[in-house]
């Protein structure tokens, strides 16, 4: 196993706000591959929303 940090601004979300289907496939992918993602990001809890 091993631990994938994505930041959130420019990397995870697109530009306008939005996560692109390639990256929400990419990070399935890598958990089916028993690897764990994690959101590393500059911004607070309440900045974050998920859906």
């Amino acid at each position: 196993m091993k631990l994938v940090f994505l930041d959130a601004d420019g990397t995870l979300f697109h530009h306008e706000g939005y996560i692109p289907d390639s990256a929400i496939k990419a990070c399935i992918q890598a958990q089916k591959n028993g690897h764990k993602i994690i959101l590393c990001t500059g911004r607070q809890r309440i900045e974050i929303q998920c859906h």
